[in-house]
């Protein structure tokens, strides 16, 4: 309830008009400008929601859901599905320290930073063996410590790509810098398996970079768990900020 509560209050206050798909840029962003733009929401957000949709495709089959994220800072999480998903899916609460999950008929499910979580151990299905922490919708999500640059390179097809690691985690960005922005993530973890994350229709929110369409796949690409941000709501220090316009809205 407290959650409804503030996601009311903020959509009362939020403004549009601060904010813009982004395009193709003029001159490239350097890759300290970049990394910084996303990983410094920890000191620039106060408080972020959205309206989600998650859609699950596996072979053939295929099933969606929706609920609401909420982010505070620094690098809280919380996912919470309608019903009557929510009573297959659960609940998640991500912090930098533990990871909490309660649902699916099951009592409250606590894990710490350093610990291994397995997806289809907490959800019951077919999934990739992949930490739930590496599935939210933001580079770099659900860190557990802070991001440590270790390489930079470019590809044969003249890509830029910083490599780095956080905790357990390696995380491999390639970066447009045309945009300024991340489209694609590796993530590989100890103990579980790599996924990939494909970042699309990113706007600007007060110079944030928030993507509202976010692909995880797995390595052979036949499972993908695809991510669909609606109502976006960030609030800041000083401004809170609201995407609303049907015209800029994406599909719901």
């Amino acid at each position: 309830m407290k959650y409804a509560a503030l996601l009311c209050c903020l959509a009362l206050v939020g403004c549009s008009g601060s904010y813009h798909l982004i395009r193709q840029g003029d001159k490239p962003s350097a890759s300290t400008e970049i990394l910084s733009r996303y990983l410094d929401r920890s000191g620039g957000w106060e408080s972020f929601s959205s309206h989600v949709k998650v859609k699950v495709e596996i072979g053939d089959s295929s099933f969606s859901a929706k609920g609401i994220l909420f982010y505070t800072s620094p690098e809280k999480y919380s996912l919470s599905f309608s019903r009557p998903y929510n009573q297959v899916l659960g609940d998640v609460y991500v912090t930098p320290d533990q990871l909490l999950y309660w649902g699916n008929g099951r009592s409250q499910m606590i894990f710490s930073a350093s610990d291994t979580v397995h997806t289809p151990e907490l959800l019951f299905m077919a999934l990739p063996d992949w930490d739930p922490r590496d599935l939210l919708p933001f580079p770099i999500s659900g860190r557990t410590t802070g991001f440590q640059v270790v390489g930079e390179n470019s590809d044969s097809l003249g890509h830029r790509w910083v490599l780095g690691e956080c905790g357990p985690a390696k995380h491999e960005l390639m970066l447009d810098s045309g945009r300024g922005t991340i489209s694609d993530e590796f993530v590989t973890r100890h103990g579980t398996e790599s996924v990939r994350k494909h970042y699309e229709r990113i706007y600007s929110v007060r110079g944030w970079p928030i993507s509202t369409r976010v692909i995880c796949s797995s390595a052979s690409g036949d499972i993908r768990l695809t991510w669909a941000l609606s109502k976006l709501v960030l609030k800041g220090a000083d401004y809170i900020t609201s995407i609303e316009e049907p015209s800029q809205q994406p599909p719901r």
